[in-house]
């Protein structure tokens, strides 16, 4: 555990801790845990696996496969636009930014989405 972090922690706290970290619900941090994790867990074999588990080749075709499918919009919505220009006028205080500037914020914005788009596309 981080020492910083247990300085901290109260007698209940660090049993629930220590709790958790012995039921693996968190990893390891030091040597000696993990020592004891790896003797504690055991051993899989090929027939403990699901079917669809089983052949690592046709497995990692898969992921490959799928991951061209999974492209995120990263467009904000025009209420997500309207967060982050008042939390951008905020964070300066409500002063205005010249539109000179915000125009090339906004191009930059849109040069990053359209390099994006290209890249995840390929």
């Amino acid at each position: 555990m981080n020492k910083d972090f247990s300085d901290k922690l109260t007698p209940l706290e660090e049993d629930i801790l220590l709790a958790m970290r012995l039921g693996g619900e968190l990893a390891p941090e030091s040597a000696a845990e993990v020592e004891s994790a790896e003797q504690a867990w055991d051993t899989v074999s090929e027939n403990d696996l699901p079917e669809s588990l089983k052949n690592p080749v046709v497995l990692a075709a898969k992921i490959v496969d799928g991951a061209a499918n999974n492209v995120i919009d990263i467009a904000p919505s025009f209420v997500e636009q309207e967060v982050e220009q008042e939390l951008a006028r905020a964070a300066r205080f409500g002063s205005n930014i010249p539109e000179l500037i915000e125009r090339r914020m906004k191009q930059d914005k849109q040069r990053a989405r359209e390099e994006f788009q290209k890249s995840s596309s390929k």
